[in-house]
């Protein structure tokens, strides 16, 4: 039994690269047939160059432009020990500098490309976020009594510098509670309903920094129906269940109340 041929990373890397002469890349493809193991080593020298050339690209756009180095002339015949370094394989530069972005965390390659930072939330988003978060149950305790109601939405309406205590009865909302949540350093008033068919719902109102208005628009945020409008230097959203033309009654509804 003749035993099959031995090939050094050297000759697998000159074989990938097209570097590899004749008889090297038939043996190696011969080899191939019938080796696994040797697939498998193929296949893990095999460096991905163009999603990894992609990523790095991406980083260098961003990167800062490189300062002026005043870099002196070498003359060979005067200084022969200084050479030029050719790198051993035609990514040698593109490794290296995979190797710093990964050393300084400057960025990671997931399915081979570099994440950009992501934009802030808006109010709006990060409200409908938490929402998205309630269940049945997130709410499923005792409505206030009117008198409790009114002294929950009345201290959220100090803080939040607008009159709320008109949105404690909306018909086809059940109100369940009201709490002083935050973004960016402002108070961001949650106003929490159950609907007819149990799902949460919620009234969050901000302070603006403008007198901007704006008609009540509807939406889809999060998988949630939502309907959001401006008046009188606020902004409100109402979000939850999935009856888009209800939220947008219940909204209207509201904005009457406030």
């Amino acid at each position: 039994m003749t035993d099959a041929p031995h090939f050094t990373d050297e000759d697998l890397t000159a074989f990938l690269d097209g570097e590899a002469d004749d008889a090297l890349v038939k043996a190696i493809e011969t080899a191939l047939g019938s080796d696994p193991a040797l697939n498998d080593r193929l296949a893990a020298l095999d460096v991905p160059m163009g999603a990894l050339k992609s990523g790095l690209d991406a980083f260098m756009d961003q990167a800062p432009a490189m300062p002026l180095i005043d870099v002196p002339t070498i003359n060979p015949a005067v200084e022969p020990n200084i050479v030029a370094m050719a790198p051993a394989r035609r990514w040698g530069g593109l490794a290296a500098a995979a190797a710093v972005v990964f050393a300084f965390g400057l960025g990671a390659f997931g399915g081979y490309s570099i994440d950009k930072p992501e934009k802030p939330l808006t109010w709006m988003q990060a409200a409908a976020s938490y929402q998205a978060l309630y269940v049945p149950t997130t709410l499923a305790i005792a409505s206030p009594d009117a008198a409790s109601g009114q002294a929950q939405l009345a201290n959220v309406s100090d803080v939040v510098g607008q009159d709320l205590t008109g949105v404690q009865a909306i018909d086809g909302l059940d109100f369940k509670r009201a709490q002083v949540l935050g973004y960016n350093g402002k108070p961001l008033i949650q106003i929490a309903y159950v609907n007819g068919a149990g799902e949460p719902m919620a009234l969050c109102v901000i302070k603006l920094d403008s007198a901007t208005e704006e008609a009540v628009e509807t939406r889809t945020m999060n998988g949630l129906a939502a309907a959001s409008w401006k008046a009188d230097g606020y902004a409100y959203l109402l979000i939850g269940g999935s009856d888009q033309a209800a939220v947008q009654s219940w909204a209207e509804a509201a904005k009457t109340s406030i």
